[in-house]
């Protein structure tokens, strides 16, 4: 956006240059990298440039206001460079009343240093860039890609009828791509946005202080969010325009509202936020970016009289979730998660969370906690991307004598940036050998016997934290991952698009057959190895692939089923064998619709796994205490887990893990999935039934959300079953005694939902315990189903079951392996 005016002296100079230029020796650079600006009328401070209300621009000057009668000098309440400062006497994010600064192409980070004002916006290039400072010389800064050579920047409205000033202004340059880096930006209300000084403000918004959980060094945090704003003010007003501008595959955008629009001055009923979050979504996801809908806190004040805090029908809450269900982007339900945490805390110290006298807005350290909050829930979204080292390598290092580590290619004793880009020289053949004695050894990271250009981008992977060892450092059972972005790919593309990919892309396979791709696979030695995809179809048909080892085929058509969703992903393997040293893996569409959209390539051998007898298979459960068996001091208390074996013949082993009082979450935090996967074997079955503990608010350690943090925890099961080669069943939560009406009740309606959503997404089989629990109920009636359980010995208990309860609940689940037409139902007793 260039707005310039020459003056008339500017005209002169330019004449002059034309008429006598042959004859003078003239030596144009380009556009200074740095600027520093102290703007008003006072003395301008050592190292900065002094602009007064009065400085237009100037094509000779390279920086001045477009439009300086707009302008006035004013005093500010600051010292030195904040004691004076330019008043914008017309703005508005469209305004032509900008200072104006020439600059190359590039990317350049702006620090703005108001002066006197007690709420004003920043604005450049024609919309918001931050958004409402507070408070006299507040600071903030900001990332703006130049592709025009120049910046147009100005103060505006925050607030009607205040003065709008500017006391300082900083640029630096630090890309010469015109791309901003990964962003997270954010939109919110009061209880998101940033308070100034940012630094040492009292009160904030969980906005404000994401960045103490992110990496900022990869992501740059940009928080649009602003005070008494509600969905459609945000959208309609500028600030849903602005993150549009520059949102991009790789940014993640974190909506949240609700508050506001439930106020009656706002006039937005519950269908109208769901239509505009709705809208705003849509528009968002188009970009290739990242969408994640949160949901607000509640009062501090919420607690029930047994000093649990739930807000859940408070501010649309339904809505949001709905939102994000329909369009399939990813929620943080902070007002569920929030309340677990005010629960384990108290209601004396959450209420120190908040503002004194004030029950909504969190202070500094309750910002902090709701910002750790989100960022644990998007701890996935938040790793680092695998990025080319663009600088070159600096002066040798003095080697390390005798020193050897796979990755330290220069010898300085450790693995850096540096190493990375030696590699690549290598590669280019702009060296044939390295600073280090050893390094061509330690630069043949996959154990090849070659440095090649797999070696490059697992050394990148690693330097980025991706991956903590290298392939030719693992034993031969550990799997080993190629990621899209390694492999030789013909008829497709990697892209970006959808989200939930693992490395930098994925591929998408042009709508044609015989596309590929293809990875050089490394194997320590010759042996059978488990040939595992990830994948996403988003489609209802299946998109088959030929699977080639060497020229050879192994598969002829491999299914590659609906995942229900292009950011839903699976995985689907197979055996093969390969041959010690270097093999090439393809897979090629044979279906007019193409293949999957591909994220990895995962290899780990099979021959550490003993051959699975057909005559013996495992099945482990992993549940809670209506699951687990109890010894003989607890009788007649048991779970149905002791007595699944009853149903099937002695070719089937029952492997109970289940413990009483675990949730989906606690029992993987303990660590007790992965003593399961340790041990589970391909063939082998994981059974799931959680439920119980996930919905018990009071216990946080247990407590998990079931439309986000439930299912996440679900796919973990799901996902590491099938990583061994195992199968998992999802079983819904088994009923207890509830009576009410004449009829039995589901008391987890969330979870069994959930629950058969990931069954879903993921493709896997499930057991509906839930339903078929109550329909047996009330086919015996309430007077046998009380004798089920516990309840019928001690007079307390409606949850756990007796001996015979277990028994006739195991015989569900057989029932139920049977009606899912399970491999290992053929392992069924007849009688």
């Amino acid at each position: 956006m260039r707005k310039r005016k020459l003056g008339f002296s500017a005209v002169i100079f330019i004449t002059i240059i034309a008429i006598f230029g042959c004859f003078l020796d003239l030596r144009i650079s380009a556009a200074p990298n740095e600027y520093k600006f102290d703007f008003g009328a006072g003395p301008v401070e050592p190292g900065y440039i002094g602009v007064s209300a009065s400085t237009a621009y100037s094509k000779s000057r390279g920086y001045g206001f477009n439009t300086p009668w707009n302008m006035r000098d004013v005093a500010a309440s600051g010292s030195g460079l904040t004691s004076d400062a330019v008043q914008f006497l017309t703005y508005g994010t469209k305004s032509e009343n900008t200072f104006n600064v020439d600059l190359d192409n590039g990317l350049y980070e702006v620090k703005v240093t108001l002066g006197n004002t007690s709420r004003a916006s920043v604005a450049a290039e024609g919309v918001y860039q931050i958004i409402n400072m507070t408070g006299n010389c507040a600071t903030d800064k900001f990332q703006i890609p130049i592709t025009d050579g120049q910046l147009n920047i100005l103060v505006t409205a925050g607030k009607e009828g205040t003065p709008f000033t500017l006391s300082a202004l900083e640029i630096r340059k630090i890309s010469d791509v015109p791309v901003t880096n990964r962003t997270i930006y954010i939109g919110g209300d009061s209880t998101v946005c940033n308070y100034y000084p940012l630094d040492t403000s009292a009160q904030a918004g969980w906005g404000q202080m994401l960045h103490k959980f992110v990496d900022t060094n990869v992501f740059q945090i940009r928080n649009m969010a602003s005070s008494g704003q509600f969905a459609r003010g945000f959208r309609d007003d500028g600030q849903f325009e602005a993150i549009m501008k520059y949102l991009k595959p790789g940014d993640i955008f974190i909506l949240q509202f609700g508050i506001n629009d439930t106020n009656s001055k706002n006039s937005t009923t519950e269908a109208q936020f769901k239509e505009i979050m709705t809208d705003m979504v849509v528009k968002a996801k188009a970009t290739g970016a990242t969408v994640v809908l949160s949901t607000p806190q509640g009062r501090a004040t919420d607690f029930n009289s047994s000093n649990v805090h739930d807000s859940q029908g408070r501010w649309y809450r339904r809505a949001t979730i709905e939102v994000a269900r329909e369009q399939g982007v990813r929620l943080v339900d902070l007002n569920v998660l929030s309340s677990a945490y005010f629960t384990s805390i108290g209601p004396e110290a959450t209420l120190a969370l908040y503002m004194p006298g004030d029950t909504l807005h969190p202070n500094r350290e309750g910002a902090t906690q709701l910002a750790r909050i989100v960022a644990e829930e998007l701890a996935d979204l938040l790793k680092a991307p695998v990025a080319t080292p663009t600088s070159g390598p600096s002066a040798t290092p003095t080697p390390i004598p005798n020193s050897f580590i796979y990755g330290d290619v220069n010898g300085n004793g450790s693995i850096e940036s540096t190493d990375c880009v030696w590699v690549k020289r290598y590669l280019l053949k702009q060296i044939d050998s390295f600073p280090n004695e050893n390094g061509a050894r330690a630069a043949d990271v996959n154990g090849n016997g070659t440095i090649d250009s797999t070696d490059y981008q697992l050394l990148k992977r690693f330097i980025l934290k991706v991956i903590n060892e290298f392939p030719v450092q693992k034993q031969k059972n550990e799997p080993v991952i190629y990621q899209a972005e390694d492999a030789i790919i013909y008829n497709a593309i990697l892209e970006t698009v959808n989200a939930g990919y693992t490395g930098s892309c994925y591929v998408n396979y042009h709508n044609e057959v015989g596309g590929y791709i293809e990875w050089n696979v490394n194997a320590p030695s010759s042996g059978s190895y488990a040939l595992i995809f990830r994948y996403a179809n988003g489609t209802t048909a299946n998109r088959p692939m030929r699977i080639t080892v060497n020229g050879n085929i192994v598969k002829p058509s491999m299914d590659f089923v609906s995942t229900g969703a292009w950011t839903t992903w699976n995985e689907a393997g197979i055996v093969a064998n390969l041959n010690q040293g270097n093999n090439v893996i393809r897979a090629t569409a044979i279906a007019s619709d193409g293949g999957p959209n591909v994220d990895y390539l995962k290899v780990f051998s099979a021959n550490a796994f003993q051959p699975v007898s057909e005559e013996k298979i495992t099945i482990y459960i992993a549940g809670d205490s209506t699951v687990q068996t109890y010894n003989a001091s607890y009788a007649p208390q048991a779970g149905w887990g002791q007595f699944l074996g009853q149903y099937f013949t002695s070719n089937v082993v029952i492997e109970n893990r289940a413990i009483a009082g675990r949730s989906s979450r606690s029992f993987v935090e303990e660590g007790r999935l992965d003593s399961i996967l340790s041990v589970i074997k391909p063939g082998d079955y994981l059974f799931i039934q959680f439920g119980h503990n996930d919905a018990d608010i009071s216990k946080p350690e247990r407590y998990s959300a079931p439309y986000t943090t439930y299912k996440e925890y679900l796919r973990k099961y799901v996902d590491g079953a099938r990583q061994k080669g195992a199968i998992p069943v999802l079983i819904t939560p088994v009923a207890r005694l509830n009576y009410k009406n004449n009829a039995f009740v589901n008391d987890f309606p969330d979870y069994c939902t959930a629950m058969k959503q990931v069954a879903e997404e993921k493709n896997v089989k499930l057991i509906d315990l839930m339903t078929k629990s109550l329909n047996y109920y009330n086919s015996i009636g309430y007077n046998e189903t009380y004798k089920l359980f516990m309840v019928s010995v001690n007079n307390t208990d409606y949850t756990h079951f007796t001996e015979k309860g277990a028994q006739q609940i195991a015989r569900l689940v057989a029932q139920g392996v049977k009606e899912a037409n399970l491999d290992i139902a053929k392992y069924l007793k007849t009688n």
